[in-house]
């Protein structure tokens, strides 16, 4: 009996993460601009991996830096601001976008950063962080980042999971900035 249960928890969690998957789909195609598809995505997470901060930071080529274009705080404190620029080396965003692998950190590792690069999150009691890179055919876009003031907040079935969302977002951000380049030209 107890093995039966054990089973359908097992599939009942995995339900619920493909149902995930779906809703992030159907959230991402149904829009080409970056603030909805960023509020879409970050709220169809949220039911499936609780978290206290998400961001997109994209790849600026000429400054090399990262730019946080989309911040989601619980918290009346924002912990980073949309088009705050970091350094790609030195942040831990930065080491998911260099690496092209998801980075996970716990608030010991956070330490290790510059204090400018992370003050605002570990005041804000940040414990872990996921940093996923937004990987295109053109190559890493940026990154998608999950933070939490829970403590071993991102197991690897989560990270499995965080992946195959990021993947999504970075086709609908590749998509999105393709048409904002078009509707420009025109």
């Amino acid at each position: 009996y107890k093995i039966a249960l054990v089973h359908q928890q097992q599939l009942s969690r995995e339900r619920d993460r493909l149902g995930l998957l779906l809703d992030v789909t159907n959230a991402l195609v149904s829009s080409l601009d970056f603030d909805a598809l960023f509020a879409a995505v970050t709220d169809c997470m949220r039911r499936a991996i609780p978290h206290d901060y998400a961001s997109v930071a994209l790849h600026d080529a000429e400054s090399n830096l990262l730019r946080f274009q989309a911040v989601e705080v619980n918290s009346s404190q924002g912990l980073v601001r949309p088009q705050t620029p970091a350094s790609a080396e030195s942040t831990p965003a930065g080491v998911a976008f260099s690496s092209g692998k998801p980075a996970v950190f716990d608030s010991e590792a956070l330490n290790r950063f510059s204090p400018v690069a992370i003050q605002s999150m570990l005041g804000d009691g940040i414990q872990s962080l996921c940093c996923l890179p937004l990987v295109t055919k053109n190559g890493v876009l940026g990154t998608l980042n999950i933070g939490s003031r829970q403590v071993g907040a991102f197991q690897q079935d989560d990270v499995d999971l965080l992946k195959q969302v990021a993947a999504q977002t970075a086709v609908a951000l590749d998509n999105a900035t393709a048409y904002q380049q078009i509707a420009s030209l025109k």
